[in-house]
C-alpha cells in the first residue's frame, strides 16, 4: 500500500555536465516527485492568486482520469468513508463519491479504511491523484516531503487513518477559504492520525500550497513521531506580493502561533520536536530544521540540490535582480533561500506554464546540452535501473521541473470573480510538450477523452495518450521536433486565452443568469478541448511522416539527412573513419576486427 507521487527519496547534485553525486540514506529508492508554486494576489497581472502542481509520477502507473465530484447534501449522522487512494486505474471504485468512479467490468467496490462524521453539504470539485479546485475556486497544489517521523496506516496495522490524498479532498468538499482548508486538514489529522503515502521517511510528510481569491498558504504535515493517532502540522501565509515554491522539502522555518494572521499550526508543533531531541528548546525554533528528513550522509545533507535547484531556478526566473546563488542547495539546518520572493514583474498565467516546461534552458545546468542530452538535445534523464545503481550508487541526474514521467500538471487561477475568474489550466503528460486546457471551477464536465484511458493500454480515445505519444516521438530528434510541438502548443494556448477573455467579457451575466454563464463557459472550454485533441492527433501523424529513419521529410522528392552534429561525433569516440589505406586500428572496444579486405576502421 504505497504511493509513488512526489517524494524526496532520490536526491541529486551535479558535478560536470551530467551527474550529481548524492547520498541516499533510505534503502528504498523512489523516483517520483512534484513541484508546487503559489503566487499572491498582488503579484499577478490579473489580480487574484494562483497555485500550481506537476504530478510527476514514478515507477507505478497512474489513473489518467480528471474526475468531477459533484456537490451533495447529507443526512444527519451520515459518515464519510476514508480510502487509501490507489496507484493506477482505478484509483477508487465508489459510485457514491462520483459517477465516474462507478464500478465497471466487474470491478469491486473499494473498501474504506474507516469513517469520519460527514457534514450536511459538500461542495463540487475537480480531482485526480489529489484534489485540484472546488466550485468556489479554492485550489491546492501538492509536493511530498520527507520527515523524521513515520507512522503506519490502519490498513498496515497502525493507527493513522488519513493521508494527503483524502485530506485534500475533504478540504475541498467542506471549505471556501484557504484558512478553512488548512485547519480542516490539520484538525482531522490531529484527531484521526496521518500517514505518508510514499514508503520510508523520505515520503512520510506532505506539503500543500493552498489558495483562495485573497490568500495563499503553505501547509506542512507529518505523522506524530510517537503517537500514530495524531499529527504535527504548520502553515505559513505567503505575502500577497510574493511567490513561493515547494520542491519536496519543507520551507517553513521560524513560526509564531501567536500571530494567526500569518501562522496556523498544531499545539504540539514545538513539544513533539523537543521530546525527540530535534530541538533543544533554547535556540529559536525552526520547523524545517527540526522535522525535515535528516539524510545521514554528510555529502547529501550539506548539498541538497534536488530540491534547492528547482527553488533557485523558479525564484531566479521571476526575480533575477536578487542574484540568488544556484549552488547553495536547500538543506534542513539553515535557510539558504527565502521562504518566498517578490517578483521583478507581475506574474502571468503563462509565466507559470513556461516555468513548468523548464529544463534549466539557458543556464549552466541546461539539460538540453552536453553529451548526456545526446546529439539532439534530449532533456529527459531516465532514472533507475541496475546500470545506474552499479555505476552511480550515490548519484542521480539533475532534476528538472518538467519531467518525462509527469502524468499531469495544472495551474489554479483564483480571482475574486465567481464563475469567470476561477478555473484551472490543465495539461496531460510532460509539461514541455503539453497544451493546457481551461476548466472552470463550476463547470460539471469535460470531454470524455480527459477521463478515459489507462497507461497500460494505448488508446486514441484518450487525451493523455495523444500528448504522451507526441512527447515520445519528440525524443527521436528533440532539438528539431520540439520546435514543431511547441509551436503548435503556443498557437493553441493563445486560442485558449481567447476563450478565457470571451468568458471574462460576460461577467455581468453572473449576477442575473449564473446558470447560463456556467453552461456557456463549459460549452466553450469543452469545444476548445475537443478541437485541441483532434489537432494533436493530426500533429502526431504529421510528426511521424516528417521525422522517421533519421530523415526530415517535408514533401515528395529529396529528404533532408541532417546526420549528427560534429561536436557529438567528436565526443562519443566511436565514429568510424575510413582511411585511404590499410592502417592499424585504434579500437575503443576489445576484439575489434578489420572490416573488409583492404581497410581497417580507426575508432577516433
Amino acid at each position: 500500500r504505497t504511493r509513488r507521487h512526489c517524494s524526496t527519496k532520490s536526491r541529486s547534485r551535479v558535478f560536470g555536465s551530467a551527474w550529481k553525486l548524492l547520498a541516499e540514506a533510505s534503502p528504498v529508492v523512489d523516483r517520483d516527485h512534484c513541484t508546487a508554486m503559489g503566487v499572491g494576489k498582488l503579484a499577478t497581472v490579473r489580480g487574484g492568486t494562483m497555485v500550481s502542481h506537476t504530478d510527476d509520477s514514478g515507477d507505478d502507473t497512474s489513473d489518467l482520469r480528471l474526475v468531477r465530484v459533484p456537490a451533495k447534501d447529507h443526512e444527519p449522522g451520515a459518515m464519510r468513508p476514508v480510502y487509501h487512494i490507489l496507484d493506477g486505474y482505478p484509483r477508487l471504485v465508489d459510485a457514491e463519491r462520483s459517477p465516474y468512479y462507478a464500478p465497471v467490468n466487474g470491478q469491486k467496490a473499494s473498501v474504506p479504511l474507516g469513517y469520519i462524521p460527514e457534514v450536511s453539504h459538500t461542495y463540487a470539485y475537480w480531482e485526480q491523484d489529489y484534489a485540484l479546485q472546488n466550485e468556489h475556486g479554492l485550489a491546492m497544489g501538492e509536493s511530498t516531503c520527507g520527515s523524521n517521523a513515520q507512522q503506519a496506516s490502519v490498513a498496515d496495522g497502525g493507527k493513522a487513518l488519513l493521508a494527503i490524498e483524502e485530506l485534500s479532498r475533504i478540504a475541498l468538499e467542506r471549505c471556501k477559504t484557504a484558512r478553512c482548508a488548512i485547519t480542516t486538514m490539520g484538525g482531522l489529522a490531529e484527531e484521526y492520525g496521518f500517514y505518508g503515502s510514499d514508503p520510508g521517511l523520505g515520503g512520510s510528510a506532505e506539503a500543500m500550497i493552498v489558495g483562495d481569491p485573497g490568500e495563499v498558504w503553505v501547509f506542512h504535515i507529518l505523522p506524530h513521531p510517537v503517537n500514530g493517532s495524531t499529527a504535527v502540522w504548520i502553515s505559513q501565509r505567503v505575502p500577497d506580493d510574493e511567490i513561493v515554491v515547494v520542491a519536496n522539502m519543507f520551507v517553513v522555518r521560524h513560526i509564531d502561533l501567536d500571530d494567526p494572521e500569518w501562522f496556523l499550526g498544531s499545539a504540539n508543533v514545538k513539544v513533539a520536536a523537543l521530546e525527540q531531541g530535534w530541538w533543544d528548546g533554547k535556540e529559536e525554533f525552526d520547523f524545517t530544521a527540526a522535522y525535515a528528513y535528516n539524510q545521514l550522509s554528510p555529502l547529501l545533507h550539506k548539498n541538497d540540490y534536488y530540491s534547492g535547484r528547482r527553488i533557485w531556478r523558479i525564484f531566479d526566473w521571476v526575480a533575477p535582480s536578487l542574484h540568488l546563488d544556484s549552488t547553495l542547495g536547500h538543506v534542513p539546518e539553515k535557510p539558504t533561500y527565502p521562504f518566498s520572493v517578490k517578483p521583478d514583474e507581475m506574474v502571468e498565467e503563462n509565466t507559470l506554464m513556461m516555468i513548468m516546461k523548464d529544463h534549466y534552458e539557458g543556464t549552466e545546468y541546461d539539460l538540453t546540452k552536453g553529451l548526456a542530452a545526446g546529439p539532439f538535445g534530449n532533456p529527459n534523464r531516465y532514472a533507475g535501473g541496475k546500470g545506474e545503481q552499479a555505476v552511480f550508487p550515490y548519484g542521480g541526474w539533475e532534476r528538472a521541473i518538467s519531467m518525462y514521467r509527469t502524468t499531469y500538471s495544472f495551474i489554479g487561477v483564483i480571482r475574486n470573480t465567481p464563475i469567470t475568474g476561477q478555473y484551472i489550466w490543465y495539461g496531460q503528460d510532460a509539461p514541455h510538450g503539453t497544451c493546457y486546457i481551461p476548466v472552470y471551477a463550476r463547470q460539471s464536465s469535460v470531454p470524455a477523452a480527459w477521463y478515459t484511458g489507462r497507461q497500460s493500454e494505448f488508446s486514441r480515445d484518450s487525451a493523455w495518450w495523444a500528448f504522451n505519444f507526441v512527447n515520445q516521438w519528440t525524443t527521436l530528434k528533440y532539438s528539431y521536433i520540439i520546435k514543431d510541438v511547441q509551436a503548435a502548443a503556443f498557437a493553441w494556448q493563445a486560442k485558449g486565452f481567447d476563450v478565457i477573455k470571451e468568458i471574462d467579457s460576460l461577467f455581468d451575466m453572473a449576477a442575473n443568469n449564473a446558470g447560463a454563464l456556467v453552461a456557456h463557459a463549459e460549452e466553450k472550454t469543452n469545444s476548445f478541448s475537443n478541437d485541441l485533441l483532434a489537432s494533436w492527433w493530426k500533429l502526431s501523424d504529421f510528426l511521424i511522416a516528417k521525422y522517421y529513419n533519421g530523415y526530415i521529410t517535408e514533401g515528395e522528392g529529396d529528404r533532408q539527412s541532417v546526420g549528427y552534429p560534429a561536436w557529438w561525433l567528436e565526443s562519443v569516440g566511436t565514429y568510424v573513419n575510413y582511411p585511404n589505406g590499410d592502417v592499424e586500428p585504434k579500437p575503443c572496444q576489445p576484439n575489434s576486427k578489420s572490416v573488409g579486405r583492404l581497410r581497417k576502421i580507426d575508432f577516433l
